[in-house]
């Protein structure tokens, strides 16, 4: 039997953990057992749902670990902008991390997003490398700069905004956070 790598040694992932989330990296995109039920899973989504949807407005949220990380989100994404199907809005959960690597996705699922959440956390550098372990703050503050300015281009109608999730770490930064919000 195949052993599996532990997570946090995935050659695939952002290699980004949040120690108040958990205690470590998840990427299942080429786990031997995860990937196939998450295939079926997309499958069935697509036919089952995705195409049963009318006219009616629907949202989705996509959230949970990142987005445009994960093949099986990537699949479902590709699969409701086949359709065309404006009325499907989308409010995606992101760490923001990867918006610039998936650039061409991203605009092409513009018209499809009613929001893009780019969770912050801190609103410094600092309290940052702590929060999100692994991660840039200077890549975060640039792919939230970028898909803002994009958005203001296209026209679309995509609302973006910024979480923080309070906690001990991070709590004195709120009133920094909300003047960072200000600034972008």
């Amino acid at each position: 039997m195949k052993n599996r790598p532990p997570a946090n040694q995935h050659p695939r992932n952002s290699r980004l953990s949040c120690p108040s989330c958990r205690t470590e990296v998840i990427n299942w995109n080429d786990d031997y057992i995860i990937k196939p039920v998450n295939d079926i899973l997309v499958e069935r989504i697509k036919y089952q749902i995705i195409d049963k949807i009318d006219d009616q407005p629907i949202s989705i949220r996509w959230a949970g670990g990142e987005p445009f990380m994960s093949e099986a989100y990537i699949d479902l994404f590709d699969y409701i902008i086949q359709t065309g199907k404006s009325n499907i809005q989308n409010i995606i959960q992101t760490n923001g991390s990867l918006l610039q690597q998936k650039q061409i996705l991203v605009k092409r699922l513009l018209p499809y997003i009613s929001e893009l959440r780019i969770s912050f956390d801190p609103a410094s550098k600092e309290t940052y490398k702590n929060i999100r372990v692994n991660g840039s703050w200077e890549k975060l503050l640039d792919n939230t700069v970028w898909v803002r300015d994009v958005i203001k281009r296209s026209g679309f109608a995509t609302q973006l905004t910024a979480d923080f999730v309070v906690q001990k770490d991070n709590y004195k930064e709120i009133p920094l956070f909300v003047k960072l919000c200000k600034e972008l």
